[in-house]
């Protein structure tokens, strides 16, 4: 298994990590970080979404789904997450994508497309 930190190394937000596990690449979280008022947002290094087997969203909070949308600008993959999740995930980034305008590599498009691609799992 190989684990590489995309995001969230040294710092709280924009969490992002792709693991390979026999060749399956998995994304675990993709998020984003505001600082301060004013500033851009910071995102996860960037992967290509054709490299990516499944994106797994671990919870809702923006700095763990925040970025997911922008794989599929050039892309679509299977989403893995609880249906609070998805449900959540899809409330936060709407109101993200109305507060900060244009400072997003995705739109609402996006979203719809992610929340298409969202295969739903349960919690014990």
């Amino acid at each position: 298994m190989d684990v590489k930190v995309l995001g969230a190394a040294n710092e709280v937000g924009r969490s992002g990590f792709l693991v390979n596990c026999n060749g399956t690449n998995l994304l675990l979280d993709y998020g984003v970080l505001f600082g301060r008022r004013g500033s851009p947002p910071k995102y996860p290094l960037h992967v290509k979404p054709k490299d990516l087997d499944a994106i797994i969203i671990t919870h809702a909070h923006l700095d763990h789904s925040g970025n997911v949308p922008s794989l599929f600008v050039s892309g679509n993959t299977d989403v893995y997450a609880t249906p609070p999740t998805f449900d959540l995930s899809q409330l936060l980034i709407e109101d993200m994508l109305k507060i900060t305008k244009d400072a997003q590599p995705f739109g609402l498009p996006e979203l719809n497309n992610m929340m298409r691609n969202a295969k739903e799992i349960g919690f014990r």
